[in-house]
């Protein structure tokens, strides 16, 4: 992980990597962690302090200190908090950018919009369940992140959180098989293909019989593929009807769909998602996340975003 003396004598090569001079003083300036120039001069200097207090790991103390040793600027314990404080839009925007040059433009998109949805989650050293969780949703048609959020964590990962649009084919994972969400998206003229396990989602047929995945599969011998139509209901009584698609290989992969399309297209379009997946989760197996300590919502934020920036910046290879 990023170290001080990085900060201090490598540090433009480091800071390069994510954006021209131009770049980010525009950046830090549209999103307001900039507004005001009072002890820091740039928003390389603004990233700088970012960095010191996150993956560096000072306090807020230490980072005024370490500021002022270094000329960085003459900073109070406060002073450094108002600052942190306001950077989080900024850093969620380069942290977008990066993970978009980093994916870049991948798999088939067709001329639909379409939405992959990941998130990652990092737990406070306090507790042993994770407290924040970062949603990032992509469009690979354009290699571009349109959204990059960090909030609390509870309440897991949802579609119903993310902004959908008529048109668009949304990308979960498994975490995001649950019925109120994939309603939120079809309610709103949206397509979904989700994974699901046996056991993911409510589901019955056309008719109300139930509608036993598991036994269903048990019947599938490897390398077949079923199709089946089928109805998910929702803990607040909405219906969603679905296609269930399984695939019985080495791995099995079993999708629920809203989308009419042929089947080998669905599959190449969570094949789309697999990609993106990988990425994510090495980089959370990259965060050191038992360090974190502040209790503020928003230096939460500034902390965790710093890290993920210094983990993209270190790894510019793209071998994550």
């Amino acid at each position: 992980m990023l170290n001080t003396s990085q900060l201090e004598t490598g540090w433009q090569d480091l800071v390069n990597r994510v954006g021209s001079t131009e770049e980010l003083e525009a950046s830090a300036k549209e999103s307001g962690a900039l507004a005001r120039r009072r002890g820091i001069r740039s928003a390389a200097d603004l990233l700088r302090l970012a960095m010191a207090y996150g993956p560096c790991g000072k306090s807020l103390r230490e980072t005024a200190a370490w500021a002022r040793k270094t000329g960085l600027g003459e900073l109070s314990d406060v002073a450094v908090l108002k600052r942190l404080r306001g950077a989080p839009p900024w850093l969620e925007e380069l942290v977008g950018n990066l993970l978009a040059r980093r994916f870049g433009r991948v798999g088939p998109t067709g001329s639909r919009p379409v939405r992959l949805v990941e998130s990652m989650t990092v737990g406070e050293r306090s507790g042993e369940r994770a407290s924040w969780r970062l949603h990032c949703c992509y469009d690979p048609r354009t290699g571009r992140c349109v959204e990059c959020e960090l909030m609390p964590a509870r309440g897991g990962e949802r579609l119903r959180r993310v902004k959908v649009a008529a048109g668009d084919i949304w990308l979960g994972d498994r975490g995001t098989a649950r019925g109120e969400g994939l309603a939120s998206v079809v309610q709103a003229g949206a397509d979904f293909v989700v994974p699901i396990g046996a056991d993911s989602l409510a589901l019955r047929t056309s008719a109300g019989n139930p509608f036993d995945l598991a036994a269903r599969l048990a019947k599938l011998d490897k390398g077949a593929e079923a199709r089946w139509q089928a109805i998910a209901d929702t803990p607040d009584g909405k219906t969603v009807p679905i296609r269930v698609l399984a695939q019985r290989k080495a791995s099995d992969t079993i999708l629920a769909t809203s989308l009419d399309e042929p089947a080998h297209r669905i599959f190449d379009l969570h094949g789309v998602r697999q990609e993106i997946d990988i990425v994510f989760t090495r980089l959370e197996s990259l965060l050191q996340a038992d360090r974190l300590e502040a209790k503020d919502s928003d230096l939460v934020k500034t902390w965790i975003l710093a890290h993920i920036l210094a983990v993209l910046i270190e790894d510019d290879s793209g071998a994550l």
